[in-house]
């Protein structure tokens, strides 16, 4: 472990099938001074050897996992973040998707910021949508709040939760038994665990001096000749979209802001699908399967997507 603010950081990629980013990014890593870092972890799921056998090769000293069951993103991220509250001596983690950008100053720009404050639970970087004309998103005042873009004049200290792709989450509240809900699967659980660290009394800054560029996958469309910009994700993330939102809202009891925010995206979701999207009739049928299951608090992987 070495000095300053990395020497306290773990490193910590999700992968899934995705071996030649994740060893692109571990290059970028470890030529910045990643052996400095606490420790570099990597999760992974159902891989069947090669990405382990060329960290190994390359004689990286990384704590490589490849879990046998398919863990998701949100199981990933909970993985990750639990192992990483096992690194003695660590304070935070920094979280990356295999795709995902590092640099040394950055991480630190980012734990200098969250060590001036108390019980700062995470802290997030001012983020760049790369895919969506390169817009910023701007920060998540409340935790049912509609995603709003465009730089802010004053942006808060303070937010409610953020994307887990280039935050840093500090380990105390990991080591006190938080962790993003894995059964959530896939989508919307660092939303959940932003609500479980504000709940806590956790504190999530946002540094603003910090920019992370976000390749999120958008695409460009025209409504009524108005330019619109739409998410690019697989027909059955249609589900998931729809079913954890409502996972969510039934255990944090969210009010009348949650369901708000519920009928908007899922109504958007529908307007999109019937206009834009590819797999029409798939893509319904998700929609309101991800409903019926999440009234009835069905959790886990999705069967038959």
């Amino acid at each position: 472990m070495g000095g300053g603010a990395l020497g306290r950081t773990v490193i910590a990629v999700s992968a899934f099938r995705s071996d030649a980013s994740v060893l692109a990014l571990l290059e970028r890593i470890f030529a910045e001074g990643g052996a400095e870092a606490a420790a570099v972890i990597v999760v992974d799921s159902l891989n069947d050897g090669p990405l382990a056998h060329a960290i190994a090769d390359r004689g990286w000293p990384v704590r490589y996992e490849n879990a046998v069951v398919n863990l998701g993103s949100a199981g990933n991220l909970a993985r990750r973040l639990q192992l990483a509250g096992e690194v003695p001596g660590a304070r935070w983690c920094f979280a990356l998707n295999h795709d995902g950008m590092f640099s040394r100053e950055f991480v630190e720009k980012l734990a200098d910021y969250g060590e001036r404050a108390e019980r700062v639970g995470a802290v997030f970087p001012r983020r760049i949508m790369t895919d969506r004309g390169n817009s910023v998103l701007r920060p998540h005042r409340h935790v049912f709040a509609t995603p709003r873009f465009g730089a802010s004049d004053d942006p808060p200290r303070e937010v409610a939760w953020d994307s887990s792709n280039g935050a840093l989450y500090a380990l105390a509240p990991i080591r006190q038994g938080l962790l993003p809900w894995a059964e959530l699967w896939m989508g919307w659980e660092d939303l959940a665990f932003g609500w479980q660290l504000e709940k806590h009394g956790w504190r999530q800054l946002y540094c603003a001096d910090a920019e992370y560029l976000d390749d999120y996958e958008y695409a460009r469309v025209s409504l009524w000749g108005r330019q619109l910009f739409i998410t690019r994700k697989p027909a059955w993330y249609a589900y998931y979209v729809v079913r954890n939102l409502l996972l969510i809202i039934r255990r944090t009891g969210g009010g009348p802001a949650a369901w708000r925010f519920f009928a908007e995206r899922f109504g958007r979701e529908l307007l999109f699908t019937l206009l834009f999207r590819s797999e029409k009739r798939r893509r319904l049928r998700l929609l309101w399967r991800g409903l019926a299951d999440g009234l009835r608090g069905a959790a886990g992987q999705g069967r038959n997507l």
